[in-house]
């Protein structure tokens, strides 16, 4: 039985481009299904990697950076835009001593990461934000996976 909920979506031209040029003969339904999926599968991958990286001190910093930001998280990540956020919010806001970290050290980590971790990153925090339960701790033991 289909357990699929019909929903309507607005889609800019650029965007409905691509579900064409994919989806060959099949149904726009489920093209955009099966992208869905593998985004949400690189997304899981890469922040299964962050998560190797980086402390659970680290990550709750780049929530803290991540609040009330409304930027898209692939334009973040072309222009290098994580490491320069959490390097200005560590020189104007010093949340490596909130946090009790080495911002040098977070800044370089993030600098040298595979851009997928750092647009996982970007997408764990915009999704932690854009929740109704924003407890960082609870956040962070799933990032922890503890």
């Amino acid at each position: 039985m289909n357990n699929h909920k019909k929903t309507t979506v607005t889609l800019p031209p650029e965007s409905v481009n691509q579900i064409d040029a994919r989806r060959g003969g099949e149904a726009v339904s489920m093209q955009v299904n099966a992208d869905l999926e593998m985004l949400w599968e690189i997304l899981v991958i890469g922040l299964r990697e962050a998560k190797t990286l980086l402390s659970p001190t680290e990550a709750s910093l780049i929530l803290d950076v991540q609040n009330g930001v409304f930027i898209s998280p692939v334009a973040v990540w072309i222009r290098g835009g994580l490491a320069h956020q959490i390097e200005d919010a560590i020189k104007h806001d010093q949340l490596d001593q909130k946090w009790k970290i080495d911002g040098e050290k977070l800044v370089e980590k993030l600098t040298n990461a595979p851009p997928l971790v750092v647009v996982a990153l970007l997408d764990w925090a915009r999704v932690f934000w854009n929740s109704k339960d924003k407890d960082i701790e609870k956040a962070i033991s799933g990032f922890t996976g503890k």
